[in-house]
């Protein structure tokens, strides 16, 4: 439209200004004064792959700012193609892929990793709020559910993560843990081994009442985010693992502001200190009041501990 005024324009003046002149003339210089203000343009590109781009296609400008946010493309969920966790028995291991992962217009998307450490004695099946749509949409992802019948390995654990990393469209950037008891001491037993053996670095971990294990690299503790929870009514030893857990992150970032809040569940009253670097929480502990050692599941009902999860990448830090 712009361009058909523009013209319009160019028409009527040259028309009002070349009386006088043979209509040849007069058409040749009209022709070359359109075509050279149309030289002088930038028009967009259309490319062959655009024009046969599908009707459920993610526009171009669906790019992730925020990495937590969620999923605001035009994509399109069908619940017969939900994902399911599918039973690895050999490695005895549950995974599941990211909803769409195989669509043509997501060949070229890597995806978070998240791993869940069970606690001692599990049957070590996937949590359920790692499979509601709802958060699958959200967060699409690899969701990784080893399982161990004793103690956790972390060789054989690094292997698996080596594996997955090497088989699938894994964003490097994006890899997170989880662990309840056994499984959160296992938390940062496993980041400080993977450190040391492949200077792998997780981007977050939430660790839910771990039994030991205070302390973790320097360079984990720079730039992996860690939110820790526990039970004022637990056992005593858990209690200080894991407040010693936070305490420790809380000496290395002991220049940054500490802020308290209220835990928003009311069946569950607790409190909240994060340690802020700008508008990153990057260091979280919860302790919650009237809890024991029981705290695997319901501290995932505040919707903001996934979405806080999910929100962080090395490339934050």
């Amino acid at each position: 439209m712009i361009l058909r005024n523009y013209t319009e324009g160019i028409v009527k003046h040259n028309l009002i200004n070349l009386k006088g002149l043979n209509i040849m003339k007069a058409k040749l210089l009209i022709f070359f004064s359109i075509l050279a203000f149309s030289c002088s343009c930038e028009f967009p590109e259309i490319t062959k792959s655009e024009m046969e781009e599908s009707e459920d296609m993610p526009a171009e400008t669906d790019k992730f700012e925020d990495p937590g946010a969620p999923v605001e493309m035009n994509e399109v969920f069908i619940s017969e193609n939900k994902p399911v966790f599918i039973h690895y028995a050999t490695d005895d291991f549950f995974l599941l892929k990211p909803w769409n992962y195989e669509k043509d217009y997501n060949s070229g998307r890597k995806y978070p990793l998240l791993a869940y450490l069970h606690g001692y004695g599990s049957d070590g099946l996937p949590p359920d709020y790692l499979q509601s749509e709802d958060f699958l949409m959200a967060h699409p992802s690899f969701i990784y559910v080893p399982h161990t019948a004793g103690s956790w390995d972390n060789s054989k654990l690094i292997e698996q993560f080596e594996d997955l990393k090497g088989t699938w469209r894994i964003d490097n950037n994006r890899v997170y843990l989880i662990g309840y008891s056994m499984g959160g001491s296992g938390s940062y037993s496993l980041a400080n081994s993977y450190y040391d053996q492949n200077r792998h670095l997780f981007a977050g971990i939430i660790r839910l009442a771990g039994m030991s294990q205070k302390d973790v690299r320097d360079a984990i503790a720079e730039k992996t985010s860690i939110w820790v929870h526990f039970g004022l009514q637990d056992d005593d030893s858990i209690i200080s693992a894991t407040g010693g857990a936070f305490d420790f992150l809380r000496d290395h970032f002991e220049s940054l502001p500490l802020v308290e809040n209220p835990v928003p569940l009311s069946d569950h009253q607790g409190t909240t200190y994060s340690i802020y670097r700008g508008e990153l929480d990057i260091v979280k502990k919860t302790e919650y009041d009237n809890e024991d050692h029981g705290i695997y599941r319901f501290p995932f009902d505040d919707p903001y501990l996934l979405q806080w999860l999910y929100s962080q990448s090395l490339l934050r830090r």
